[in-house]
């Protein structure tokens, strides 16, 4: 089923990409939005290959996905915000090992897991943690909500993300970090002219992230769904470059070259003061009541 909008900015004209995927013998081609120039996954994965693609081995690092934004201070920004509010109910929609949750409930909140394979937190789980299924009614709204690189890989959000509202009560937060891989960056340009110049072959790998977001798209969707902007901010990090060079890797041009191309992106992005960056942090707010109130 072909899409026939973006689900982040709404905008009704999406053409052809040069990103086209395959996985298991079924491909996934990208349209790009005329309206936020994102990339959004034709036909979106079904519930079958979903279940395939997300598997007891995702989380385990020696299968981390050729898709992921990992890195060691992943959630120190989420943590550094929680730790000036007063602690309430804290959900963490797309848990996965629940690593984050174990850090949040030891600052004295109610921590509560949601994922698509709740067994991915079995160990949060055995710590006293709730860990539910995506598909469950929780019966209560929480103060704030998380959204740790999660958004790229829904793939109904005209669905899905009214629900994710719904367990926000008015005047709590969405908290929600990501990739921005559909920003313009040095990086990505020399990515998509490299494709190009090859006709634009096929890659096989999971369509883990069914939208590649830009920072217009995804502002339009929180815009689009009634929050207020408290924070915004955006960053280019390393990834899928590495972030320095081992003696091994000299030995691989291909790695060299990304590594180069990737020191002069960032610099670029630095000059036009993050515009162009890879990554956001965002915090928005509910409309109702005052948000969490700070400690200081």
């Amino acid at each position: 089923m072909k899409e026939t909008h973006c689900p982040l900015c709404s905008c009704r004209d999406l053409t052809g990409s040069w990103l086209k995927l395959t996985y298991n013998g079924k491909q996934f081609d990208y349209a790009e939005c005329a309206g936020c120039g994102s990339l959004i996954c034709e036909p979106m994965p079904d519930e079958a290959t979903l279940t395939e693609m997300y598997d007891l081995s995702y989380c385990e690092p020696e299968a981390a996905s050729p898709g992921e934004f990992e890195t060691p201070d992943k959630f120190s920004e989420v943590l550094s915000f929680l730790k000036g509010v007063e602690p309430g109910v804290f959900i963490d929609y797309g848990c996965g090992e629940g690593k984050l949750l174990l850090d949040v409930k030891a600052l004295g909140w109610r921590a509560v897991g949601v994922d698509f394979n709740p067994e991915f937190a079995a160990e949060a789980r055995d710590a006293g943690i709730e860990i539910r299924h995506i598909t469950e009614t929780l019966g209560f709204q929480a103060d704030v909500v998380h959204l740790g690189d999660v958004l790229e890989h829904l793939t109904d959000l005209d669905s899905q993300f009214p629900k994710i509202m719904e367990l926000v009560k008015d005047g709590g937060l969405i908290v929600a970090h990501g990739p921005l891989e559909g920003n313009a960056n040095l990086f990505f340009r020399v990515i998509r002219f490299g494709k190009k110049l090859r006709g634009n072959p096929v890659t096989e790998m999971a369509p883990f992230h069914v939208i590649l977001a830009t920072t217009e798209g995804q502002k339009g969707l929180f815009d689009r769904s009634g929050l207020e902007q408290i924070e915004y901010r955006i960053s280019e990090i390393a990834f899928p470059a590495p972030d320095k060079l081992s003696l091994a890797d000299l030995r691989s041009p291909r790695t060299v070259g990304m590594y180069a191309v990737r020191k002069l992106s960032q610099g670029a992005t630095s000059f036009a003061g993050n515009k162009t960056g890879n990554r956001y942090f965002y915090i928005g707010r509910k409309g109702g009541t005052p948000p969490p109130r700070s400690r200081v």
